[in-house]
């Protein structure tokens, strides 16, 4: 059968290109003109089982997860932070008379739109720029700055207002205090970027568009994005998807998105937004260690208080991520068992946005809570949003050239058919024991995030970029030349400021700092990981000795960087 009959993508925006003279990020930005969409990948039969049925397999996906060592817990949340990059739908959260006033008007049921860019592009962090989202600026300060939270001395928060509501691009980056976290080091990265600009140590600025003469701001930013995009193409796509898999797509071509193919502009497919880019429920940990200071272990929901951040409850990237020899808390397997605490989320209401006659049926037979059930409720959206079955997908990817197996995982869940998230989950369970997503996820997952980037105009990745973008290489200091990962973009953020407060600072970055001063035989000071005065005295020391600019026993990037943490 024609591929045509299968693969498709309805047009869905006027060409979002710059303007000439217009910021990046507000030529890019969804607006009434400029929509976005999520569309499906596939045209294929919805997926209908009994609401019950997906209820009960839901409420199945139980076990004792197991860690998976091939990932470090810190990428669930880098994923999950290129998630709310390029996708917002709005859906679970507007009234539905409200949805329908601004749901495009294509006489289809359901034509979601996407409130985010479909570019890996931080434009959650950015906003439309520093002109037109003011509040995400540092307005007082340096207005090439994004504004950061906290206090001058303990900068360890994103910006807040008096009710403790995040000033940020995009309030789902506040849910938890790891994603918290993690969007304030974007932050951070982007300001580094400033004063490294600042500094002359950008070699070639022919990369950009007005060469040398491109605003200080927009350098920075073009650096950040090309960064970040390094990070989502070379650490974290390989962490997830099998780099056979990803070798093929860049080899032989996307066969499946190819928005370019079809006369449309780049998309958010269904299939991969709410089935194979969900595989990270089932990576997450029941507790996490946040830091050394706190000297426990936190349950999983006692992280979404969206609280300001205290020096007890700031994150320690090393117990997420291998830094300097650090033994990090590793993800969850990719399988089937999701954690017991998401089998319960406390903050939802078990009947918004449902069937009123699935709830109906569940109340007189006292099963309501189960709709508190996040797995229960992604197999429910799963119909919602027209999802197909893994098995359809299996056999259009074959029809397609694609070398797939059909899994007969139906006649064990007294199902016709496989829910395709359940399916994307259960393939990996079996072909990788959890590694990495399988062919099918995988896939999937390989060809939109690799097709973001190769369709995006103003990527390194684009495939009419010119020879000079197209040979662009990370320029930023990392442990490797020419590479950059998640780790490097932590370091280079000089993410927290070790100085002496009271109490005194602790954790697994100030024991690094000081075994490094006893290994380059200054003042042998005791390695406790507490940052108290005679910590702070060798640092001084040091900064004399090495003549530093910073003479003031605060360890921020310029030290860690003639300490040999952070390459300069």
């Amino acid at each position: 059968m024609p591929e045509q009959a299968y693969l498709h993508g309805r047009i869905a925006a006027p060409d979002p290109k710059e303007p000439k003279g217009q910021p990046r990020a507000l030529a890019a930005i969804p607006t009434p003109e400029r929509k976005t969409r999520f569309d499906n990948l596939f045209e294929l039969p919805v997926f209908d089982p009994p609401g019950e049925k997906l209820i009960d397999l839901g409420a199945s996906m139980k076990g004792d997860p197991e860690d998976n060592q091939q990932i470090p817990s810190g990428y669930t949340f880098v994923a999950l932070f290129v998630d709310h990059d390029i996708t917002f739908d709005p859906i679970p959260e507007f009234d539905l008379e409200i949805f329908k006033q601004v749901q495009i008007q294509s006489g289809e049921e359901k034509e979601p739109l996407n409130f985010r860019t479909p570019r890996i592009d931080m434009d959650s962090v950015y906003g439309r720029g520093p002109n037109v989202d003011r509040y995400l600026y540092d307005r007082k300060g340096d207005k090439r700055k994004l504004l950061i939270g906290g206090t001058e001395e303990h900068p360890i928060d994103v910006p807040r207002n008096h009710q403790n509501t995040a000033i940020i691009g995009d309030p789902r980056n506040d849910e938890n205090l790891i994603i918290s976290q993690l969007y304030l080091t974007f932050l951070k990265f982007h300001n580094a970027i400033v004063d490294y600009v600042d500094q002359g140590k950008v070699e070639d600025e022919s990369i950009f568009e007005n060469g040398a003469d491109t605003d200080a701001f927009e350098k920075a930013r073009q650096l950040a994005i090309w960064h970040y995009q390094w990070i989502v193409r070379y650490d974290l796509l390989p962490r997830i998807v099998d780099p056979e898999i990803i070798e093929d797509i860049v080899k032989n071509g996307r066969k499946l998105y190819r928005p370019e193919k079809e006369d449309t502009e780049p998309y958010i497919p269904h299939e991969f937004a709410v089935a194979a880019y969900r595989f990270g429920h089932s990576q997450v940990r029941t507790h996490y260690e946040i830091n050394e200071s706190l000297g426990k272990s936190v349950r999983l929901f006692e992280l979404f208080r969206g609280d300001r951040v205290t020096e007890e409850r700031a994150i320690d990237w090393p117990k997420f991520f291998e830094i300097d020899g650090s033994q990090p808390q590793y993800s969850q397997k990719i399988d089937t068992k999701i954690t017991e605490a998401l089998h319960d989320l406390p903050f939802i209401n078990p009947k918004e946005n449902q069937d009123p006659d699935l709830v109906d049926e569940l109340e007189k037979k006292n099963k309501l809570h189960k709709l508190t059930d996040l797995a229960v409720r992604n197999l429910l959206r799963g119909v919602d949003l027209g999802l197909p079955s893994g098995e359809d997908v299996v056999r259009t990817m074959q029809e397609n050239g694609i070398d797939v197996e059909l899994k007969a995982f139906a006649k064990h869940l007294d199902l016709e058919k496989t829910p395709l998230w359940y399916y994307i989950l259960k393939e990996s369970e079996v072909e990788e024991n959890g590694r990495c997503l399988g062919k099918v996820g995988g896939r999937i997952v390989g060809e939109v995030l690799i097709g973001l980037l190769e369709l995006d105009p103003f990527s390194p990745f684009y495939t009419k970029a010119n020879q000079n973008v197209k040979n662009w290489k990370p320029s930023l200091p990392a442990d490797r030349e020419g590479d950059f990962n998640a780790v490097d973009l932590i370091k280079f953020a000089g993410v927290r400021l070790l100085l002496l407060t009271e109490p005194y600072l602790t954790g697994s970055d100030v024991r690094r700092i000081q075994e490094k001063l006893n290994a380059l035989s200054y003042i042998d000071i005791r390695v406790d990981g507490i940052y108290g005065p005679k910590t702070r005295d060798t640092v001084l020391e040091f900064q004399k000795q090495n003549n530093l600019n910073a003479v003031d026993g605060i360890v921020g990037p310029e030290t860690r960087g003639a300490l040999g943490l952070l390459s300069r």
